[in-house]
């Protein structure tokens, strides 16, 4: 259930297609046509050819995301003081992304043992189901109309993800079922 609500009328971007993004540059993963129809990957106004911003997003090729939505890209940075010692770009469809800066993300993240009785427990130093959640937020709730990248940012005492957007402009109304939750 969404907590905001777009005034009628109000084109939905991700609904869009992407004139020159075909069908056939679909890339990693394969849909069958009617899942790619009620997923909103293709135009839905006769034969699908061409794909949507969400079919690119989703399923596009490296080389149709560049061209079509080069706004679409994840930094993933880890900086020491005054040095980079990562500096990695992708643009990829967004669960490729996902993958791939999570394994970073897992390969960067140290583990403290403690004991517990006769038992060693690993502690990381940053829990990986909240570094998935504010990762999956920047992805979803990016505005792919402005410029520049998400950036995952790697400090000695913190990780740092921004994303280009903020709040849609327009008069949105909060849905009551999202404010009482109970």
């Amino acid at each position: 259930m969404s907590g905001v609500r777009v005034p009628p009328g109000v084109p939905v971007f991700s609904r869009a297609p992407t004139f020159g993004a075909f069908i056939f540059g679909l890339g990693w993963c394969e849909f069958g046509e009617n899942r790619i129809k009620a997923l909103g990957m293709v135009e839905a106004n006769g034969e699908p050819t061409h794909l949507t911003v969400t079919g690119l997003l989703l399923a596009g090729k490296e080389e149709s995301i560049r061209r079509h939505m080069p706004t679409s890209e994840v930094a993933f940075q880890v900086l020491r003081e005054l040095e980079v010692e990562v500096n990695e770009f992708f643009r990829w469809p967004l669960v490729r992304l996902l993958e791939q800066v999570l394994t970073y993300f897992k390969a960067r993240n140290s583990q403290k043992e403690i004991m517990m009785g006769l038992f060693r427990v690993g502690i990381p130093d940053y829990p990986e189901r909240a570094f998935r959640e504010g990762l999956i937020n920047a992805l979803v709730h990016r505005d792919y109309t402005r410029q520049g990248a998400i950036h995952v940012q790697w400090y000695d005492d913190r990780i740092e993800i921004s994303n280009p957007g903020g709040f849609p402009p327009g008069p949105y109304k909060r849905s009551p079922e999202a404010v009482n939750w109970r």
